[in-house]
């Protein structure tokens, strides 16, 4: 595991060294953001728009690559109508956004699992390494 470096305020003494604990039954803010950040970098930030048309940039999450992960997510996880599901990627990107900083602890880590579990088979490896190391 990584060791963390420590910054000049707290190697100078002027800041107290941060002494992170493990979380059980909780997730601080740094933790959760961590998180979101990985499933950003490993999942939302890889979405490709089904318009190829660059006259008209509209990103609709029907016919993206990320279409059959969200349509489960609806369907599997929060067993809503697909009907419900955002037209525009944007939309549902800040839609799942909303849950998850909503989410209690132990959804959020049902949510990475099922994203990992449904998504692009090869991010999971990397996905589950990095949530690892946060």
């Amino acid at each position: 595991m990584e060791s963390k470096v420590m910054r000049f305020s707290e190697r100078t003494g002027i800041n107290p060294v941060e002494e992170k604990i493990i979380q059980i039954n909780s997730m601080d803010e740094d933790l959760r953001n961590g998180l979101w950040n990985a499933l950003s970098i490993f999942y939302w930030k890889s979405y490709e728009s089904p318009n190829s048309d660059w006259a008209d940039p509209i990103n609709y999450v029907e016919n993206s690559n990320l279409e059959d992960l969200i349509f489960n997510l609806w369907i599997h996880y929060f067993k809503q109508p697909i009907d419900s599901i955002e037209e525009y990627w944007e939309s549902c990107l800040e839609e799942l956004r909303s849950y998850f900083y909503q989410a209690l602890w132990w959804e959020i880590y049902d949510f990475i699992e099922f994203v990992a579990n449904n998504g692009e088979i090869s991010k999971k490896k990397s996905l589950s390494m990095h949530v690892t190391l946060i």
